[in-house]
């Protein structure tokens, strides 16, 4: 097992290749094939492998371009709000529903924006926090997404 940022295109061009094997790619914030004004590529071929990251990770990109493929089977994916909205991973709607919480703009706003793109599955949590909360600003973007998703 290793940590770091893998394949991650920051102002550049970053490309990992791993012909097989179980692999375990954990790793934080703008990484794991991500591309910032660059580009990031991971490519695997192996099967049963782990990818845990934070935000920004597993195939995103901002002016750039960010390519996650595993031609494997039997993965597990793990990643805080955009890559998880992005693969549309429905089990993680709770995890996102959460952040809208998060004082963090780009936590919040990112999260509401993966869980509009999740669709029908994200409404239940965020309406569960809709109802708990006493934050005037969580409760508006609670309503935000709800009417994002139900358009």
């Amino acid at each position: 097992m290793a940590e770091g940022a893998f394949a991650t295109g920051l102002m550049g061009v970053r490309l990992l290749v791993d012909l097989g094997g179980m692999d375990r790619y954990r790793a934080g914030d703008m990484s794991v094939a991500a591309g910032l004004c660059g580009v990031g590529v991971l490519c695997d071929r192996g099967r049963e492998d782990l990818y845990e990251s934070g935000q920004f990770a597993q195939g995103a990109a901002y002016f750039g371009l960010g390519v996650l493929r595993d031609e494997g089977r039997n993965d597990r994916y793990s990643a805080r709000w955009l890559a998880l909205g992005e693969i549309g991973d429905v089990t993680v709607a709770s995890d996102l529903a959460s952040l809208l919480a998060d004082p963090a703009w780009n936590a919040s706003d990112g999260a509401a924006t993966a869980l509009a793109k999740l669709g029908e599955a994200a409404l239940a949590p965020v309406r569960a926090l809709m109802a708990e909360s006493e934050d005037p600003a969580v409760q508006a973007r609670c309503r935000r997404v709800i009417e994002s998703i139900e358009k």
